[in-house]
This record gives C-alpha cells, structure tokens and sequence, in this order.
C-alpha cells in the first residue's frame, strides 16, 4: 500500500486537510477551558460577568497558589547538580557517562537556559494540567565579517589586510522550547504521544521569517507563498488586552501547520502548500515532543489542571468578597423609605457626614435595617481559602504566611501539616521528573550521541576540581540509565521545627554526661548544619585529634568503649 506522503499534492492536501480538522474539533473545548483558566490566573472578569451594581472584585488566590507550587518545584528539580544523574548500564561506559553527564549540564545551563525554560513549562503545566515541549537539534549558522592579513612568507611583514566573509556556527546542540498549548492539535483518541496517529502545531510567520527558513534549508517550494489575512486566534486578542497593548494591522502572515508522525514531519502553509516532507530525522523515530503532567488522568492524554481544581472556589471567594463589601456600603449608606405624599426631595436622601434631611413629621422617613454580617463573611471566607489548600496542599506555611513558634499552633502541628504537605508535594515533584525531567535528559542523551560532529570545550569534574576538558562524540557514546538526583523537599516551617528538637535533643544529652559519651558530637553538628542549609560545615568544625587515652580500647576516660550498643549508630571512637 502507498504511503500517503507519497501522494500528489492536491490529494496530500485534502487529507492533511481532514485530519487538522478532526483535532481542531475535538480540541476546540478545551481551548475554551484553556482560555477561562488563563483568566482565572490572571484575576480577570468577563464583561458580561461585571454586575451593573455592587462590588465586582476579583480576590486572585489562583496565582498565588500556583505561583507558590512553581517557586518550591524549581528550586526542589534545580537547586543541585545534577538534575539528573546519568547512569551507565556497563561499567564499559562508567567514564563516558560522567562526560555525557558534564555536556547536557553545559547545554542545559549555557544553551538552553533551562531554568527559565521550566519556569514557563511549570507554570503551563499547573494551569492548563499538561505541557509538551519540544526537543530537536538546532544548527544556526552566520555569516560575517574578518580581517585576513597576509604576510611574506616566512616572516611578520604585512603586505595586505582585507575584510572576508567566513561562515560560523552560533547554535550548534539541542534546542528546548515550550509548545504553547493552544498551539497542540491531537486526535480525540490518543491516550499518549506514543500511540497517538499524529500530532500537529500551528503557528503564524512573517514573510521574512518563512524566507529565512528557506535559506537555512528547512522549507522549501515557498515562491508562490504570499501573507494572507489570516485573523487573531481569540487567546491572541485575549493576551493582548491583558498585557494592555492592541495590534491590528500586522494580521496578514502565513499559517503554518507542522504535522508530526513517527516517521514523517509535514508542513503545510496556507493550507494549500506543501514546504516540506521528508522522514523523521532522528535516529529514534520518536516524535520530538514530551507529555509533562502534574497530576495525570488514566486513560486520558491530558493532565488535570490546577486552575480548573480551584475554580469554583475562586468564584465563591470572589461572590463572598463582594457580598461583604455591598453589606458594609448598605450598612454605611443606608437605604431608606419615605411616604410617597410626604414633602421630601428624594435628591436630599443621601447618608454622609454631617447631612440632613428635612422633613414636616419624623414618621415621614425611616431607614432599612441592614444587618451586619463582616463577622460571619470573614469566617465563611476563611472556610474556601482552607477548602483551597486542601485541594491544592498549599498552606500558609508553603506560601510563607506563618512560621513555627508563632500564632497559637504547637510545634507538633505545625510539623504535622508541613509534613503532610511535604509528601504530596512530594509526589508531584516525582511526577514532574518522570514525566519532564528525565525525558528531556534521554532525548538530550540521543540527540549528542547522533549529532554532536565537533569537539567540545566544557567543564568537567576532577579530583581538583572543575577542569576545561575536550569532549567529542565518542567520548560520549554508551548505553545509559537515569536516575533521580534531588532530595525530597521540606518545607521551612517543618525544617525550624526539627531544629528546635534537635536542639532540645542536644541538651537533654549535655545534661547527661552517662548518655553524652555514646554520641558523636561531630556528626551530630554536621546534622544541625544541614538543617539550617549550611552545607559547607567542614570549614566551620574543627578537626580534633583523637586523644591517646581514648584510642586505647582498656582506657576508661569515655566508659569502655567495647561495651558501647551497636545501636547507637556511632563509630568506635566516638569521633567521625
């Protein structure tokens, strides 16, 4: 049977055609969602959702607590190298591995700025449940400008100095870029990017940049293309309001969708034109996207999002909000009632300071009785945002509200609720990795060993420390394995609390010299160091020297040392 990008254009077309469609169709509700969870973000009401009367704020707790789960993963997956350790599955490779290992993180830090990268992807991730970067190699050249001297041969007397055009690489190592969701199109059936029949990316380009392109080799057959009018996509109009700016001449560009299958990469412009079609170019066969979840759906090739989670309880926080400010206007301002044949100028019924309201019988006018209900609104207030963060277990503590010691929690609630907080923060950091983090190491790891065709200068890690080592392809290639690296997070509440009892656990020993003589107190400082993230603990305790008397094992100076319980976890001497 002939493969369909095999056919004519005109029939290509038709069928690229049908299947766009098909996502476009399945996926356009969910753009809706997409669009509403942006707004909830953002704290932004729909017009239509103003009230013409009353109070219309919005109390954006959705931000905060997704900017919080951001903040505290970013600084669990990144804050130590490496993010992920490389495991060679021979010990054959056990020296490539580390070189590998020194690469990706030279890529990772100093090409694609990871960091930043993840920021977005992590923030994508919680408000929308789901993120598809895009992984690929990316080789960039330019051309400039240099001076070439020529000289007599043999000697430093210059003849001649002209300027010459030389071609440089400026990119040349895997690149990582955030698919903007609105941008993904899937077939209603995929469960995973694995199975799913194709994917497609859509994406509007200038003249300029489809020509550039061309150049670099990547399109091709453009000479018929011209920018139609191609409208804003509603989000487009949506993002512009928010950041306060408005566009609406440069609307004519050239729609260009990007149709990926595990062994052909179609894109289609205008859809009428065929730019390119040729085989998938990684080895792999993959194609060059990853699924990254925080809390993924069975059965379901979209994760759960944050923003949907908290939704209606964002809106009963904003109703209640607003529903206490119109009770203290009324209680302020009071309504009031009057005879309709009494002599009262409805114009002079106004509450303010020092204001009167003239009338012949004090039984002509009388106020409503408002009743006050601050009191109870705070409580109910109180009662969604509690409802929030156990939806979401993000507390006061994680978002830095409320430390140990103070309020009138004991130290042992405080470390129950971080604790339980901790383990699913947990959890979603696991998710996170084995959905984002490692993938993105596994495609970088593939992408070096296939494409990596030049010497590299990168860091690398010694017994003297960091040393500028040349790296080339075959100083990298093995057969690897990866593993998680990073320690689980704690948060700083339940971090003081276990420095206060620690701290009460070294002076209960103090105070028992019978007990103290079977700790060691040098481990046990390192401990406390760690608590307080202090990591280089080494310049800050000085190494004793054992004593003579306490290396002889007959000595008594500590009790005998012989009799001491293998479980106290400490070692013979007493000393690390």
């Amino acid at each position: 049977m002939e493969k369909f990008w095999k056919w004519e254009e005109e029939k290509l077309n038709t069928k690229l055609d049908v299947d766009f469609k098909d996502m476009e169709r399945s996926i356009k509700p969910r753009h809706q969602k997409y669009i509403k969870w942006y707004k909830l973000y953002n704290g932004t009401i729909a017009p239509e959702d103003m009230r013409d009367y009353g109070a219309n704020l919005f109390i954006n707790y959705t931000m905060p607590t997704i900017d919080t789960l951001v903040s505290r993963v970013l600084q669990t997956l990144f804050r130590q190298r490496p993010y992920v350790v490389i495991d060679p599955k021979q010990r054959q490779f056990a020296q490539n591995a580390k070189f590998m290992q020194s690469l990706i993180e030279d890529q990772l830090d100093n090409k694609v700025n990871v960091v930043e990268k993840w920021y977005d992807l992590l923030l994508e991730t919680f408000m929308y449940g789901t993120s598809l970067p895009f992984t690929d190699w990316r080789l960039e050249k330019k051309t400039v400008k240099q001076w070439k001297d020529f000289k007599v041969p043999g000697t430093n007397i210059m003849l001649a100095r002209y300027p010459i055009k030389k071609e440089l690489r400026v990119y040349d190592a895997p690149f990582y870029e955030i698919t903007d969701i609105f941008n993904v199109y899937v077939p209603s059936s995929a469960k995973d990017i694995k199975d799913a029949d194709g994917m497609a990316i859509k994406n509007y380009i200038t003249p300029a940049e489809l020509k550039k392109r061309a150049e670099m080799g990547i399109y091709k057959n453009i000479e018929e293309l011209t920018d139609e009018n191609n409208p804003y996509e509603e989000i487009e109009k949506i993002r512009q309001e928010q950041q306060g700016t408005s566009d609406s001449v440069s609307q004519k560009r050239i729609k260009i969708i990007t149709f990926y299958y595990d062994d052909r990469i179609i894109v289609q412009a205008n859809g009428k034109k065929i730019i390119h079609n040729e085989e998938n170019p990684l080895f792999s066969m993959e194609k060059p996207f990853d699924r990254v979840m925080w809390h993924p759906m069975p059965n379901e090739f979209w994760g759960k999002s944050l923003a949907d989670a908290v939704e209606s309880l964002q809106l009963e926080l904003n109703t209640t909000r607003n529903q206490r400010i119109d009770n203290v206007s009324l209680v302020l301002n009071k309504l009031f009632k009057y005879k309709k044949d009494a002599d009262i100028d409805p114009a002079m019924i106004i509450s303010k300071p020092g204001h009167g309201i003239p009338v012949d019988n004090m039984d002509d006018i009388d106020s409503f009785d408002i009743p006050d209900v601050t009191s109870s609104a705070y409580q109910e207030e109180g009662i969604i945002k509690q409802d929030i963060q156990y939806i979401t277990f993000v507390n006061d503590y994680a978002m830095g509200r409320t430390t140990a010691g103070t309020g009138d929690e004991t130290a042992t609630a405080v470390r129950n609720k971080t604790e339980s907080s901790n383990i699913n923060f947990n959890t979603v950091v696991m998710m996170l990795n084995a959905t984002g983090l490692k993938p993105m190491y596994d495609k970088f790891i593939k992408l070096n060993m296939q494409y990596m065709d030049k010497p590299e200068n990168i860091p690398v890690d010694t017994p003297n420390g960091k040393e500028t080592t040349e790296i080339t392809q075959q100083m990298i290639t093995g057969d690897y394995g990866l593993k998680s690296a990073n320690p689980n997070f704690e948060l700083p509440a339940s971090k003081e609390v276990k420095r206060q009892e620690l701290g009460y656990l070294f002076e209960s020993f103090t105070k028992n010299p019978a007990a103290a003589k079977y700790i060691n107190i040098h481990a046990f400082m390192k401990k406390m160091f760690t608590l307080y993230d202090i990591n280089d603990y080494d310049e800050l305790l000085i190494q004793q020297e054992v004593p003579a008397e306490i290396t002889d094992p007959n000595s008594q100076a500590l009790g005998n040392i012989n009799e001491i319980p293998q479980e106290a976890g400490v070692e013979q001497n007493g000393f690390s």
